[in-house]
């Protein structure tokens, strides 16, 4: 809301913009910008800042496996798995909608760490155990003990291997 009265002359117009840029650059003040590149990126969307952060996932193989996010302290963000790694991690970088806790994962990301696995179904019993393990921030309803749920890929794959026994 500002002050001017909305009379559609360009100076009531104005005023109106300069007293709500004034605002907005007060608000990005507070949340530290100092420079006109601190606004810019500040007013970037989520998915271009992001973005920034692809390079992290580069030499991912097309394989099975886990990956770990990391943070500046070396700390686990989260912990997931991928039937391609490569894909997988490259759609964190392009994708628009995260979960919140995963969105707070990827803005405090400094590193992507990954490990090939042989099956889907070794990357999802090595996920469940590094959730368990590592408690990452990002998945602690996760970590409490109680039955173990493979995802529908893996379940069809354990099924698979105890009928060829």
């Amino acid at each position: 809301m500002t002050s001017a009265r909305p009379c559609h002359r360009a100076l009531h117009d104005a005023e109106a913009t300069a007293e709500i840029l004034l605002a907005l650059i007060g608000m990005a003040q507070e949340r530290g910008a100092r420079t006109v590149a601190d606004l810019v990126e500040l007013a970037a969307t989520r998915p271009r800042r992001v973005h920034r952060k692809r390079s992290l996932a580069f030499g991912a193989p097309q394989r099975p496996g886990v990956y770990l996010f990391r943070d500046v302290h070396d700390q686990v963000l989260y912990v997931g798995r991928a039937r391609d790694l490569r894909a997988r991690l490259r759609s964190y970088f392009r994708s628009e909608k995260q979960r919140p806790a995963v969105e707070a994962a990827l803005g405090a990301l400094e590193k992507v760490e990954w490990r090939v696995l042989g099956s889907e179904l070794e990357a999802s019993l090595e996920e469940l155990r590094l959730i368990r393990e590592l408690r990452p921030p990002a998945e602690r309803a996760l970590c409490s003990p109680g039955p173990v749920r493979l995802p529908p890929a893996a379940r069809r794959q354990r099924d698979l291997l105890v009928a060829t026994e």
